[in-house]
């Protein structure tokens, strides 16, 4: 590998032991033969790791991590606003389980309330219908059975054609 990339490797990843092993491997093989790049690694251990060394942790007051925590979960609410916004939605529009149902029952007893009118209005159409063509048939199977002449005036719809064939 060329020198530029080593360097980069090496202050991106490999003092932090980020690297995978066979890149581990390509850098520690480099830095054995350069001596500019062992120099670069020497340099920036010193300047970046070293001084860290002696720092002792140190552990912030509970109400320091409390305002922390706080400030985190604030956070992450401002960025589930979708769930936010279908949390309210759901308490402001909140129908318990039996108004469901029952809203449900209603309206299928509506629907079956206007169908079953619809039938039967139907119903007392074609029985009207039948009646008035029951009543014709009998009136032209009565003045056939007696012999009478059919009055041809009653019959029909009075148009050209039923004059000539009649």
């Amino acid at each position: 590998m060329k020198c530029k990339k080593i360097q980069n490797l090496i202050a991106t990843g490999y003092l932090d032991g980020e690297l995978d092993i066979h890149t581990k491997a390509s850098v520690d093989a480099h830095l054995s033969s350069c001596e500019q790049c062992r120099m670069f690694y020497k340099t920036l251990v010193r300047v970046t790791v070293e001084p860290f060394k002696a720092v002792v942790p140190v552990e912030p007051p509970k109400e320091v991590w409390s305002g922390i925590e706080s400030a985190i979960r604030r956070e992450k609410e401002k960025r589930n606003i979708f769930i936010t916004l279908k949390t309210n939605l759901q308490a402001l529009f909140y129908i318990p389980k039996p108004a469901y149902v029952f809203a449900t029952v209603m309206v299928i007893v509506l629907c079956a309330g206007v169908f079953t009118k619809i039938h039967f209005e139907k119903q007392e159409l074609y029985q009207a219908y039948l009646d008035a063509e029951s009543e014709a048939f009998a009136k032209l199977f009565n003045a056939t059975a007696d012999k009478e002449p059919i009055d041809n005036d009653d019959i029909g719809f009075g148009t050209t054609i039923e004059k000539y064939f009649m």
